[in-house]
């Protein structure tokens, strides 16, 4: 009877071996690099045939318990194998170091350029001589500009090596255009008002206007995820988490009449936010040695936000103040960003310690972002909101 239990543990086990990586990373572990981490070195030792068998490996970790001669029944190999010595995990954990619980320092510098739809204020119109009328709108672009990005995490190595991390993202931007047409008794352009309504001053066409833009972005995210080994060279971590924050938009200008009198406004679109969120980070392998590892990166994420926009919209109509708009609900937000780049990676001090560097390309889209009801318009238009440009990222473990 004990033979026929053997026997069945033994085929329990050989099937487990592919649903099993960790007893391969505890063989390997026996033979761990500089890097903390088993190295290609390790992991092709303890696959070498010349050696223990990964079959005879993962034999002996999980019939460890029975050495002492007593015949494991097939349900205690079931529950002896759901009993890891490594917290149960399925898979290979991805963090750098295999000591105790660690936390983490990051430090962003980005490089960002903001593209916001709608941001029309004015168009020039020409007449030729032969009565064609030539339209030329202006809009905004915004210059690019330099933010910055803070987080602090801590991995849980006691809980299956998960790991939580909270960033917070700065990042403020502004642009600054105008129109002046010539001066003249018989103009031939004039200026057509998006802000304002109508198009002239107590009769008289425009011909030059100003405006200035500036957006302030601030976000805070929370994130618990894992890291794990897909395979040799590649390693993944989802994550979910809350994202919060705010994104103000602030418009100030006027326009100017060939009469010489000027016509001020004021916007703004203020929004506030709160919601889940969730992604997924992946590493890609190019080339590892003892000490060092560089990998191709791709990051990416999305939430939902339930936030409340307050949008304001003022200027004077013949000298006399108005409020063309003014909207003040609450409506959801929905937000995707993904980034894509190079990363390098070491561990230092005797393996206690990691330091990281990533540079890439960042892209965030926040839909309906501004929520303008133009002047002379029955409908309220939902326009898009693009952060891009480039992220340089450090981080250290400790």
């Amino acid at each position: 009877m004990k033979k026929k239990h053997l026997f069945f543990a033994f085929i329990f086990l050989a099937g487990s071996l592919m649903s099993d990586p960790t007893c391969f990373e505890r063989a390997a572990r026996r033979n761990l690099g500089p890097s903390g981490v088993p190295t290609d070195a390790s992991l092709e030792e303890v696959a070498r045939p010349s050696q223990a068998s990964y079959l005879s490996i993962c034999s002996k970790e999980l019939a460890a318990p029975y050495q002492s001669g007593e015949s494991p029944s097939l349900q205690e190999g079931v529950l002896q194998i759901e009993k890891r010595t490594d917290s149960g995990m399925m898979n290979i954990s991805s963090y750098p170091m295999i000591d105790s619980n660690k936390w983490d320092l990051s430090a962003s510098a980005t490089y960002w350029k903001a593209e916001q739809d709608g941001t029309e204020w004015a168009s020039i119109l020409s007449v030729a001589p032969e009565g064609e009328e030539n339209f030329n709108f202006r809009r905004i672009d915004f210059n690019w500009n330099w933010g910055f990005k803070a987080g602090i995490g801590y991995n849980m190595m006691q809980h299956d090596e998960w790991d939580t991390q909270l960033f917070y993202s700065w990042f403020h931007t502004n642009h600054q255009s105008s129109i002046d047409l010539p001066q003249s008794n018989t103009p031939s352009a004039g200026i057509l008002a998006i802000f304002t309504t109508p198009s002239d001053i107590n009769g008289s066409a425009l011909r030059a206007g100003k405006i200035y833009w500036k957006i302030k972005y601030n976000m805070f995210d929370w994130e618990l995820g894992r890291g794990y080994r897909v395979s040799k060279h590649l390693s993944m971590r989802p994550h979910i988490g809350a994202k919060s924050g705010w994104i103000y938009q602030n418009v100030h200008g006027y326009y100017t009449a060939y009469s010489n009198h000027s016509t001020p406004f004021l916007a703004k679109n203020e929004f506030w936010g709160i919601g889940p969120s969730g992604g997924i980070n992946t590493k890609w392998g190019l080339k590892s040695t003892k000490e060092h590892f560089i990998s191709l990166l791709a990051d990416f994420g999305g939430s939902w936000m339930w936030g409340h926009w307050k949008v304001l919209h003022k200027y004077k109509k013949n000298g006399t103040p108005e409020e063309f708009s003014n909207l003040s609900q609450n409506l959801g937000a929905f937000n995707l960003q993904v980034l894509m780049g190079l990363g390098w990676d070491t561990n230092f001090n005797n393996d206690r310690c990691h330091f990281s560097i990533r540079l890439g390309y960042e892209v965030q889209h926040w839909f309906n972002q501004l929520q303008f009801l133009p002047p002379g318009d029955t409908i309220r238009f939902n326009y898009d909101l693009t952060l891009q440009g480039g992220t340089f990222d450090v981080r250290l473990d400790f």
